[in-house]
């Protein structure tokens, strides 16, 4: 929906190229269906917790399990950045719907598929240490420079063409799932 696209990073031109060549294809009949799917800030279990590696989650719940014996919980950069999160069975329920849907025509999106809702990554951190329910001081690297301070989707088209789907699942909810999953997949480790 972001027209004229004009995308920060690579990455994001990536994506659009790939968009617009499923689409042309289909346009130019190919017998091919095709579904388009945006995922934005989709988590879960199994991710990356990687320290240098990993998503903001899964790190945060390795910081809050392993603290204070592996050092500070830390923040890179100020913490005032804003995200929204899916819960991976909710992308995994638009992924059936839109598919569901190719039956009826050959391509469906692109949708954006995320949640409408915005968070700081200074509230991650407060709601993964509560989680913990440890005492937790939370330090800030501010010299890892902030590339994106924004990310958010809107996700009223893919409600619209999907029969009213959402991301159902609270941020609160799946983020005590991936604590769980990263405090069992550290004491294996251990």
């Amino acid at each position: 929906q972001a027209f004229p696209a004009n995308p920060i990073l690579s990455y994001g031109w990536a994506k659009l190229v790939a968009e617009k060549q499923l689409e042309y294809l289909v346009q130019q009949g190919l017998s091919m269906r095709v579904a388009i799917a945006r995922f934005i800030g989709v988590y879960g279990e199994n991710q990356d917790i990687g320290l240098t590696t990993g998503s903001v989650i899964p790190v945060f719940s390795r910081r809050a399990a392993e603290y204070p014996r592996n050092g500070p919980f830390t923040i890179w950069g100020t913490g005032e950045e804003s995200r929204s999160y899916c819960f991976i069975d909710d992308a995994i329920d638009c992924i059936v719907r839109m598919i569901k849907k190719l039956d009826d025509t050959p391509i469906v999106g692109p949708l954006n598929v995320g949640k409408d809702e915005k968070v700081t990554i200074f509230d991650i951190a407060q709601r993964i240490i509560e989680i913990s329910r440890k005492n937790i001081e939370i330090k800030f690297d501010r010299k890892k420079k902030t590339v994106i301070w924004g990310q958010w989707c809107d996700c009223s088209r893919a409600r619209k063409e999907l029969d009213g789907w959402t991301a159902e699942t609270p941020l609160e909810t799946g983020l005590e799932r991936v604590y769980d999953y990263v405090t069992k997949r550290l004491k294996e480790e251990w």
